[in-house]
């Protein structure tokens, strides 16, 4: 079952812009312009619960690895705790600078040196 379609939205913009997207939507092969703007509109909004899902994701599986460092019982001694601590958020740093391309990248190219990643379920 499909959505109903609110009320009209009126908006301006900037004729550059608008000779732009109308190049994009007669590219597409979309007959009416309207339609076209419709339908990127909506799928910035599906994109942006794909990217919301994704970081849930990745907060899970940080959580699993900080859970795999505490039961290391890393924290015994004074040394070992601050060594914990600075994994712990070394490995938060590269999860949050890491697309998923260059993750695939590093898993190959551990697997090309004989080493086989850690895959998270």
């Amino acid at each position: 079952m499909k959505d109903e379609l609110g009320k009209p939205i009126n908006i301006r913009l900037h004729r550059s812009s608008q000779e732009k997207l109308e190049a994009e939507s007669v590219a597409l092969g979309y007959s009416h312009f309207r339609t076209f703007l419709r339908d990127k509109l909506e799928s910035q909004v599906d994109a942006g619960a794909q990217v919301e899902a994704l970081r849930r994701e990745n907060d899970a599986a940080f959580m699993e690895i900080v859970e795999r460092l505490e039961s290391m019982n890393i924290g015994e001694s004074s040394q070992e705790g601050e060594a914990g601590r600075i994994a712990i958020e070394t490995l938060y740093l590269l999860r949050t600078a890491l697309g998923p391309e260059t993750l695939n990248k590093a898993h190959k190219d551990l697997k090309r040196i004989g080493v086989e990643p850690y895959i998270f379920n």
